[in-house]
C-alpha cells in the first residue's frame, strides 16, 4: 500500500528533525529528477539539502554504497555532492545530500563540450579507485539474465539467437581483472554545473567494481551519445583510437550485456502485456536478431 502524501510529508518532518534538529522551513519535491526515488529539497533556514527516499527492500544498502563512492570519489578531486546522512525511518530509506546550486548539464546547451570532455577527466580518476566490495559477478548476472529461457518464451528472441547472445556475453567469465570504480551512468544528465563553471558529478547509483575502461565506456557507447561527444570524453579520459581498437572486443560485449538487460528489466517493469507494443524494446530485440555472428566483432551502436 503507498503511503499518503500526508504521512509521508509527516515522515520528511520526522527524518529532517531527527538529522538536523529542526523543523524544515520548505520541503519542495523534485519531480522527474528521480527515477527510482522520491527527491526533496529541504529548506532549513541557513542551507538547503537534498533528501532522497525509497521504500524498496534493498535502497539502505544502495545509499551506503553511495555514500562511500562519493567519498572516495571526493578524494580524487571529482567534485560531487557530499553525503550527509543515511538511515531509515518507518519504511523509508533516506540519503541526505549537500545541495548545489546551478543547473543540469543537459540544461547548459553551451557547455555541453565542456561537460563531455570533464567527464572524460573524471572517469579517468574514477576508474582507479579499487571497488572490490561492489564488484559486479558476470556469472550471476548472466544467468539470471537467460533464467527460464527469458527471451525465447515471451518471442523475443528464437532459441538460436538467444543461445548465441549469450555464449558472446559468457566471454565476460573468462575476465580477470581488479575491480575499479564504474560510475555507470556518465552523461550532463548527471551533472550540475554551479554558478563558477565547476561542474559536479552525481547520481551514484548503477556504481560498480568493474573492468574499466570497458565497463564505464560501454555504457556510453550503448546511448546515442554522438560521436562528436563521445571523442570529446575519450580525449578527457587520455584514450586515443589505437587505444580503443584494442579493447573495443570487450566493449561491445558489454553494449550488448546492457541492451539485452534492459530489454528485460522493461519488460519485468510492466505487470501487463503492454510491452509488446514497446518500440525500443521491439526496435532492439530485431537490430540484436540481425546479428549474423556474435562472435565477430558486432559493430550495431551509432558510436562505435
Amino acid at each position: 500500500m503507498e503511503t499518503s502524501v500526508v504521512n509521508l510529508d509527516e515522515i520528511v518532518n520526522k527524518i529532517v528533525f531527527q538529522t538536523f534538529g529542526v523543523h524544515p522551513i520548505n520541503i519542495e519535491e523534485i519531480k522527474g529528477k528521480g527515477k527510482n526515488n522520491r527527491v526533496f529539497k529541504i529548506e532549513l533556514g541557513n542551507k538547503a539539502v537534498i533528501l532522497r527516499m525509497n521504500n524498496t527492500a534493498e535502497a539502505l544498502e544502495l545509499y551506503k554504497k553511495e555514500k562511500w563512492c562519493a567519498e572516495v570519489a571526493g578524494k580524487t578531486n571529482v567534485p560531487t555532492p557530499a553525503i550527509l546522512n543515511i538511515g531509515k525511518q518507518d519504511e523509508y530509506a533516506f540519503s541526505f545530500q549537500e545541495f548545489i546550486e546551478g543547473i543540469r548539464g543537459t540544461d547548459n546547451l553551451d557547455e555541453l563540450g565542456k561537460i563531455w570532455l570533464t567527464l572524460g577527466k573524471y572517469a579517468n580518476l574514477i576508474n582507479q579507485i579499487q571497488a572490490p566490495d561492489f564488484s559486479i559477478n558476470y556469472k550471476d548476472t548472466i544467468k539470471n539474465l537467460f533464467a527460464d529461457d527469458f527471451f525465447i518464451v515471451r518471442n523475443i528472441f528464437s532459441k538460436e539467437v538467444s543461445n548465441k547472445i549469450q555464449s558472446r556475453l559468457e566471454e565476460t567469465l573468462k575476465w580477470e581483472f581488479s575491480p575499479k570504480l564504474c560510475h555507470g551512468n556518465l552523461h550532463p544528465n548527471n551533472v550540475i554545473v554551479d554558478s563558477q563553471g565547476v561542474i559536479h558529478l552525481i547520481d551514484w547509483e548503477t556504481a560498480t567494481g568493474n573492468k574499466n575502461p570497458q565497463s564505464e565506456l560501454a555504457e556510453i557507447y550503448t546511448w546515442k551519445t554522438g560521436k562528436e561527444n563521445v571523442a570529446l570524453f575519450l580525449e578527457g579520459y587520455g584514450l586515443n583510437q589505437a587505444n580503443i581498437e584494442i579493447i573495443m572486443r570487450d566493449i561491445q560485449t558489454l553494449v550488448l550485456l546492457r541492451l539485452t538487460d534492459v530489454i528485460r528489466r522493461k519488460i519485468i517493469k510492466n505487470t501487463t502485456d503492454s510491452w509488446k507494443q514497446d518500440t525500443y524494446i521491439q526496435e532492439t530485440a530485431t537490430q540484436l536478431a540481425s546479428i549474423d555472428n556474435y562472435q565477430e566483432d558486432i559493430l550495431f551502436t551509432k558510436n562505435l
